[in-house]
């Protein structure tokens, strides 16, 4: 039975809290994707509950972050937390409508995401994303940047500060990459034991990229909808990933509102991948080559241009452009003390 909660914050007691943890365990058991492991967080939380380990978190923010660490470290799923809302979240028409509208504002006002769109000296495509925000929003501007690259010689998506979104955003990126429609994915969705398949689009607009040589750089803060798109490209052999192991987060989900200053972040589903049957989830994505992060971008510089001097068709005209970047990026390699005969053979393991 669902449980009338407190509106207010004026005053964060234990009888609120008490209302916000029920409330929440309630929705996890109903919707969480593994419910053996939604009755092990449970029990851990009414324990401490019982136990009066949280009685003096009346900080809401401290409050939200212990408890979120505590349903993390028994499901050791990193979607699965509590999250406190400083303003209220209205839930009447009006107030939806006008969070709606602000979202969009606030989306376009960080270009949705896509922070950086460049061509590098060599004529290398730069790529930078923050966020795969939905296709209905962020689509044209996504179709946008894929175009600006039609000229490279090839391409690297920076995944480094990427925290995951939208799966249909992951397969529109994607669309460009490959020819034909390409499976990139499954979601198993705990409700009615669903089964949704993930594919590229058939068309595109504009230009595709599926003759350039890709390359995908991530770091530990690299998840979940961003660990999907390089993971998905890994197993299919259509992009190199260079950086560090991703964070490993592959559970899909959404905010579930407990009262107005409250929300749980519940992962519904798991990604299963149809080559592998399997995900990301804890272990994350392990590199082709693995590098400090802030020198990622600058190894797969060093390794585009070799391939690029080898067999690229224009080679007879930027030959010795190449060559001259190559050599400046090798100083720059042999200085941070980064061994470019172990990257090759990191890569042709």
């Amino acid at each position: 039975m669902q449980r009338h909660l407190v509106n207010s914050l004026s005053k964060f007691n234990h009888d609120l809290q008490q209302e916000v943890i029920i409330r929440m365990l309630e929705l996890i058991n109903e919707s969480y994707v593994f419910p053996d492991v939604a009755k092990k967080v449970e029990q851990r939380v009414l324990k401490k509950l019982h136990n009066q380990e949280y009685a003096d978190l009346l900080d809401p923010t401290q409050f939200s972050q212990q408890i979120t660490k505590d349903l993390q470290e028994v499901s050791k799923d990193k979607h699965l937390g509590l999250k406190y809302f400083e303003m209220p979240k209205g839930q009447s028409e009006v107030e939806k409508k006008k969070e709606t509208e602000n979202r969009k504002r606030l989306l376009s006002l960080h270009n949705y995401g896509f922070e950086k769109v460049e061509r590098l000296p060599g004529n290398i495509g730069y790529h930078k994303t923050l966020k795969f925000f939905e296709t209905n929003i962020a689509g044209n501007v996504a179709i946008a940047s894929l175009n600006y690259l039609a000229n490279t010689s090839a391409v690297i998506f920076d995944l480094r500060d990427n925290t995951g979104g939208s799966a249909d955003m992951v397969a529109l990126i994607a669309s460009y990459l490959f020819k034909g429609r390409v499976h990139l994915n499954n979601f198993h969705w705990r409700k009615d034991n669903r089964l949704e398949q993930v594919w590229t689009n058939s068309y595109i607009q504009g230009t595709s990229l599926q003759d350039k040589e890709v390359f995908i750089l991530t770091s530990k803060r690299t998840f979940s909808g961003a660990e999907d798109f390089a993971y998905s490209l890994k197993v299919l052999k259509r992009a190199t990933i260079v950086g560090e192991r991703t964070s490993g987060g592959a559970h899909p989900g959404g905010f579930q509102r407990i009262n107005d200053h409250f929300s749980i972040n519940i992962p519904i589903g798991r990604a299963v991948n149809p080559i592998t049957n399997d995900n990301w989830e804890g272990t994350g994505v392990t590199p082709h080559v693995e590098v400090p992060e802030e020198h990622s971008l600058h190894v797969a510089q060093y390794m585009i241009l070799t391939n690029l001097i080898k067999r690229s068709p224009d080679r007879d005209i930027m030959g010795d452009r190449w060559i001259q970047l190559k050599d400046d990026l090798e100083r720059i390699l042999i200085s941070a003390d980064i061994n470019i005969e172990c990257i090759i053979k990191q890569k042709n393991m």
